[in-house]
């Protein structure tokens, strides 16, 4: 049963209602990047983050600007708790954020011809190869005093993401049931091999390791091959010889031809005829055996 969140002596804290600005953390007493490391600090932090959240706070950031991506490295979705400590409840939130996280991959990995395909017709943009479990366990409580320590740490646990997860013909809910089933949840009891005693206060769920599907950019993985068939028409238009064209064409020479003809050339060229193939003109009887050769090549 979840219960809310008891204030501990000696923190600073504001009201949910309340807006906190970066100017009032940046005016709190002794507030500085070594506070900030030690709240913000731990495992899957940067070594330096309370220094570079002071440095943003303090409007500086000497990151390098990279190109805009067009698809994100990672997809993660969390959610928090006042109180998470049954082996049920962990299931159940487990499977809650399965869910949110296949919604948003489809939306943030799939593309189709129209806006309004079907889920099936569309295709992936990329596949994330690595699914991470991350919790946040809170402290024991102090024997003498009764408190927890406040914890911003997280542990993290990684495996690879099986192929099912792509399946679009599936239903959301099957997915993501079976994705607990085989994923998260040996993932989950790696992470606390205890079946209870702990206290959670957030779960994390990320798919990581994205390698783009066929397409045209440098970090694709192959060629978009239906792509290419279907731009291979406009391409190659001003290349293509239509046979109907060079069928008048040869019409057009043959009466040219004989406008210049005297009649004795004219019973003469009645008995020979022009190779659609090669132009050449050939006498009648000897037509078929010429066809013969184009047949067998040259």
């Amino acid at each position: 049963m979840k219960e809310p969140a008891e204030p501990q002596e000696g923190l600073v804290t504001f009201n949910v209602k309340d807006n906190v600005t970066v100017k009032q953390l940046r005016t709190m007493e002794q507030m500085g990047p070594e506070l900030l490391q030690k709240l913000l600090g731990g495992p899957g932090w940067p070594a330096d983050i309370g220094h570079k959240t002071w440095a943003l706070m303090n409007g500086l950031d000497d990151s390098e600007v990279a190109q805009a991506r067009e698809l994100p490295k990672q997809i993660s979705l969390e959610d928090s708790y006042a109180r998470l400590d049954t082996y049920e409840e962990a299931v159940e939130e487990l499977k809650t954020l399965s869910r949110s996280l296949i919604k948003r991959m489809h939306i943030d990995l799939l593309e189709g011809e129209n806006d309004d395909d079907e889920l099936p017709n569309k295709r992936w943009l990329a596949h994330p190869k690595t699914i991470r479990l991350s919790t946040r366990p809170r402290g024991a409580p102090d024997p003498l005093t009764g408190m927890r320590a406040r914890s911003f740490q997280r542990v993290s646990r990684s495996a690879s993401l099986p192929n099912f997860i792509f399946n679009l013909n599936d239903s959301m809910d099957t997915i993501a049931d079976r994705l607990v089933d085989e994923s998260l949840l040996p993932l989950f009891r790696k992470l606390h091999p205890e079946k209870s005693g702990w206290n959670l206060s957030l779960l994390n769920v990320a798919v990581t390791n994205m390698v783009e599907t066929a397409g045209d950019t440098k970090s694709a993985s192959g060629r978009d091959i239906e792509s290419m068939f279907k731009n291979q028409e406009d391409a190659l238009r001003e290349w293509k010889v239509d046979d109907r064209d060079v069928t008048q064409q040869q019409s057009q020479s043959m009466a040219d031809h004989n406008d210049w003809l005297s009649d004795e050339e004219m019973d003469e060229d009645l008995t020979s005829t022009i190779c659609h193939l090669c132009g050449a003109q050939i006498p009648l009887f000897a037509m078929a055996a010429h066809q013969r050769f184009h047949e067998n090549g040259d």
